[in-house]
């Protein structure tokens, strides 16, 4: 007798795994989250794919001599291998036991990377890996390594989130709820509580733009309040969206710069290195 097999494919094992253990909402679209990741993982492991990411982002930094990126040796380099330069610095953690002057600093030009990779470049290294920075203390140069998980953005993108950071920054509920709709955040059937819960969230995840002084990353609990305001929007919420693919890559690559940020107990003038961001 010849029976049918069902096959399952291992993004569908994951989904099930994750609706029966209730880590997620039931609500939630699950299948595309998992794709998209497949499809990261690919990638990551595509080396001439990250190789030209390197020497693009060599000569995007060319005016930045702050920064450092291994040169590529191009002879060596397969889809399967990838040679690139030696760089002899320091784990980006051992920064923790500098001066105060140079964490300001090294964080001051992390987080002036990260606007300039989303707002100029439209192009970002979203693995918030810290052994993806290193710091060659003798230049004072951040060495930036592994660029597998680099993404670009469209013009599109990054207009709606640069209308969203001003938004968050000056403007009213209405002003952000409109270009929270517009990034991907909400749509027009969404529940009136639950856009009023991710107004709340993008306020505090602005919280250090908005500072008019020196934001300070050692003594914020911000990551603690976030944390409670996903949970009482979970409780009371029986709704959820997930935000657009490239929206949640970045908040990977936000998310863990924010964990290096608190580790180096920086304070920073974040306000400040958003500035060019209203003439453009």
């Amino acid at each position: 007798m010849k029976h049918n097999a069902i096959v399952i494919e291992p993004e569908d094992n994951v989904a099930t795994l994750l609706r029966i253990s209730r880590l997620v909402p039931e609500e939630l679209a699950l299948e595309p989250l998992l794709q998209e990741a497949k499809r990261q993982l690919h990638e990551e492991a595509d080396y001439l794919r990250e190789a030209a990411h390197l020497q693009r982002f060599a000569m995007l930094l060319e005016d930045a001599p702050e920064f450092l990126v291994p040169g590529v040796e191009e002879t060596l380099t397969r889809e399967n291998i990838l040679a690139m330069d030696l760089l002899a610095g320091e784990p980006i953690e051992s920064l923790t036991y500098a001066t105060q002057t140079t964490r300001d600093r090294v964080v001051g030009l992390l987080l002036g990377l990260l606007f300039r990779e989303l707002f100029d470049f439209r192009l970002i290294q979203t693995d918030p890996n810290f052994a993806n920075y290193r710091y060659q203390a003798d230049h004072g140069r951040i060495q930036l390594l592994d660029f597998g998980a680099t993404r670009e953005y469209s013009s599109q993108q990054r207009e709606a989130l640069r209308t969203l950071l001003h938004a968050c920054i000056d403007g009213d509920d209405l002003d952000i709820e409109h270009a929270a709709a517009r990034a991907g955040y909400l749509e027009a059937t969404d529940p009136r509580a639950y856009r009023s819960g991710i107004i709340a969230l993008l306020r505090d995840a602005t919280e250090p733009v908005r500072a008019e002084a020196n934001y300070n990353f050692a003594t914020s609990d911000l990551a603690e309040r976030m944390r409670e305001r996903l949970v009482d929007m979970r409780l009371h919420n029986n709704f959820w969206r997930m935000p657009p693919i490239g929206v949640l890559f970045l908040h990977r690559k936000l998310g863990g710069l924010y964990m290096l940020l608190t580790r180096l107990r920086a304070t920073v003038a974040v306000r400040d290195l958003t500035s060019r961001l209203a003439a453009d």
